[in-house]
């Protein structure tokens, strides 16, 4: 390859990168539409792509996007989820989230995953009311919230932080 087609393949790679490459960050805060506070936690995603991110304990975020409007979807655990549209120009938005309180249903979980109505099943049960997961420890984490209420199963944390796991173990005793 000669000298002056090296040069052009490169210009033409370094130019390819500059119409395709270029992205912005979009920085911003979500608070609590009622008590203005910052809420930690809460997923802010692109839509129509993979990229998101959650915000800091001061309710801060960023994210990547390209150059053109993008839609983020705002969510979180007892919030209803906003949809905020951001212009090429701006790079700081300022974000309220409304509250969204409504009570959790009952749930029936069979070992297999087959949804069954609790009277039909031929094993012990146990009900846990939503009225109890929401009063106590964790309200914005369920399987935290079982925690002590189911028998036999150990739920332990993970890291602690925003969105982190929890690891569930359910001791079965065989009978004899």
């Amino acid at each position: 390859m000669t000298y002056q087609k090296a040069t052009l393949l490169l210009l033409v790679l370094l130019c390819g990168r500059l119409v395709f490459g270029q992205e912005r960050t979009i920085k911003g805060t979500i608070t609590d539409d009622n008590t203005k506070t910052p809420l930690a936690g809460v997923t802010v995603k692109i839509r129509g792509s993979n990229t998101a991110t959650s915000t800091n304990s001061a309710g801060e975020f960023a994210i990547r996007a390209q150059s053109n409007t993008v839609t983020l979807v705002v969510s979180s655990v007892g919030f209803s989820t906003k949809e905020v549209v951001v212009g090429e120009g701006s790079g700081n938005v300022s974000i309220s989230m409304v509250n969204n309180s409504q009570q959790l249903g009952e749930v029936v979980v069979t070992a297999l995953g087959i949804t069954r109505q609790e009277k039909t099943l031929v094993y012990a049960t146990q009900t846990v009311k939503p009225a109890e997961l929401t009063g106590v420890r964790d309200a914005n984490n369920v399987l935290n919230s079982l925690q002590g209420k189911v028998a036999n199963a150990v739920i332990t944390q993970g890291s602690g932080g925003p969105g982190s796991g929890a690891r569930i173990v359910n001791r079965i005793r065989k009978r004899d």
